[in-house]
């Protein structure tokens, strides 16, 4: 079985916040009125945007932390968290609705939050050495 590594965690980390934006993010219990928001109907359009680059980033990765694109999928997946946060600590703020009610977060931010410091840590998980990349460094 194979270690997990930085690009790896990387990719699933990016796989992990577009799910969160495709999943239930808030709900408002009003006086006679549920509502609930999924994460692409709110702040989840630009996580799961966020998301995507970070899949990317996880597949040209290579080699070292603290390179370009680490340092990039750690910063992404820093907004990712904050934009998580916020939402949590004030679910009504992301419902814009002129309803007053009780606010509740939902499993979207919290998968979105969890993913977030996935990319963080596969940001600077270091990747093991690829014995093609070397072969083909010895050849030149």
């Amino acid at each position: 079985m194979e270690k997990i590594n930085g690009k790896t965690l990387t990719i699933i980390a990016g796989a992990g916040v577009i799910l969160g934006t495709l999943l239930p993010w808030v709900k408002l219990v009003a006086a006679f009125e549920t509502y609930m928001k999924l994460g692409y109907e709110t702040d989840g359009r630009i996580t799961g945007a966020i998301g995507l680059i970070i899949i990317i980033t996880g597949l040209i990765k290579q080699g070292k932390p603290r390179k370009s694109y680490s340092i990039t999928a750690a910063i992404l997946s820093l907004i990712v968290i904050l934009i998580a946060i916020m939402d949590i600590a004030d679910p009504i703020s992301v419902m814009k609705e002129d309803v007053y009610g009780t606010g509740s977060a939902l499993v979207g931010l919290y998968v979105t939050l969890v993913s977030g410091v996935l990319g963080i840590l596969g940001g600077f998980w270091k990747n093991p050495p690829d014995p093609d990349l070397e072969s083909r460094r010895k050849k030149m």
